[in-house]
């Protein structure tokens, strides 16, 4: 994306991914971030419980509207998912860029930065 990006930030409502729909359509590209179900009965089936299972393999309904909403629109999307394991991305072939991420830490927001802005590369040590 390079430093000089300017940068818009869409949060995800109940609106379908419309808002963000309509932010990508006129940017020059879209990065979406999601994170895939962890466990059942957890806020927003999000965070980690012990002794719970996945509800699956794929990803929220909610997540999967968004996506199919932004990447409709726009070609050039990057999409990143956080997963606790393996996740079905029916989405790939239509986005331009893909990273999973399984349990990143608490840096993973700055590391995606870098990697995002060209501060570093992945296969930099």
């Amino acid at each position: 994306m390079g430093s000089a990006a300017d940068v818009t930030y869409t949060p995800t409502g109940t609106d379908g991914g419309r808002a963000a729909a309509a932010a990508a359509a006129s940017a020059q590209l879209a990065l979406i971030c999601i994170a895939a179900p962890v466990a059942e009965g957890t806020a927003e089936g999000l965070a980690n419980q012990e002794a719970s299972e996945r509800p699956g393999l794929g990803l929220a309904p909610r997540d999967l509207q968004l996506l199919q909403s932004v990447l409709a629109v726009q070609p050039n999307a990057v999409v990143v998912v956080t997963a606790p394991g393996g996740v079905l991305l029916p989405f790939a072939p239509a986005a331009a860029a893909m990273l999973l991420a399984f349990w990143p830490g608490q840096e993973w927001g700055a590391a995606l930065a870098d990697l995002l802005f060209g501060a570093t590369a992945p296969s930099e040590p």
